[in-house]
């Protein structure tokens, strides 16, 4: 699965940016009635200065310090590892995650919820999980804990 952040979605149409380096975007298609385009991130960042090598967090800043946002949500739909190190580095930026597995491989364990209750103030999960009991051995900073 690869990470894009999606700049327009409505029921007719769709654009993102995919942020991997080596994304191969589709041609302008359609998928159950609705227009996809797919911009590189490659392509937008070269216009961008910047101090941070990765293209995706000197474009995510970017978005940030620009835009004014009431909120940044950031929504997780698979486990972060060594291929999005830059978000680690992000997020503290945002102040509400939004954590998904729907549609995915990602078996999320008691770590993996442990991270976002570490890095969130305000977290919604949204999980399939195998883990029986979710046990925390310490008590999290966060204010508001959802759960579906």
């Amino acid at each position: 699965m690869m990470a894009s952040i999606i700049i327009y979605d409505n029921r007719d149409s769709e654009e993102r940016i995919m942020l991997q380096e080596n994304a191969k975007p589709r041609k302008q298609s359609w998928r159950w009635r609705k227009s996809i385009s797919d911009l590189l991130v490659v392509d937008l960042v070269q216009f961008i200065k910047g101090d941070h090598d990765d293209l995706g967090e000197r474009l995510i800043r970017h978005l940030i310090e620009v835009f004014q946002f009431e909120i940044k949500t950031i929504r997780v739909e698979r486990k972060l590892d060594e291929s999005t190190k830059y978000l680690w580095n992000i997020l503290p930026t945002f102040d509400r995650a939004l954590v998904t597995n729907f549609g995915t491989d990602w078996d999320a364990t008691n770590e993996d919820f442990q991270t976002f209750c570490k890095k969130f103030k305000d977290i919604i999960f949204n999980m399939v999980s195998d883990e029986k009991d979710l046990k925390f051995d310490e008590a999290f900073e966060t204010e508001k804990l959802t759960f579906f």
